[in-house]
């Protein structure tokens, strides 16, 4: 899993999470309304880090918002992606811990031809 660098924030006082991550709002601010933080440093106003770039460009995307005098809120984002390893693709989609009640995790496995999905 991705661990929030946090450790600046913690020194300069800013509010972090008990697990880590410099606690934002909707708009990306911190405790300190003149500091805002983005990307895998950032616990989300709804309590995740997220280890992905697309959540990071999102929040990015509401910051630039808000500097310039708009109103904008992140308030999560899809945590789908989609991986090219050694010319094996590899994706991921819906509730990636199965955490949700009737979660099923589906699987196949050709050995012989070496496919895993």
């Amino acid at each position: 899993g991705v661990r929030p660098r946090d450790q600046l924030a913690r020194e300069c006082g800013l509010a972090v999470g008990e697990r880590g991550g410099i606690v934002v709002d909707t708009e990306c601010r911190t405790s300190d309304p003149a500091v805002f933080a983005i990307g895998e440093c950032a616990l989300a106003s709804d309590g995740r880090v997220y280890g992905l770039v697309a959540p990071g460009y999102e929040m990015a995307e509401t910051v630039a918002e808000v500097l310039g005098g708009g109103r904008a809120g992140f308030t999560g984002a899809d945590m789908s992606t989609k991986l090219k390893l050694l010319g094996v693709d590899v994706a991921s989609f819906g509730d990636a811990h199965g955490t949700a009640e009737g979660a099923l995790d589906v699987v196949y496995a050709d050995s012989r031809s070496g496919v895993y999905k």
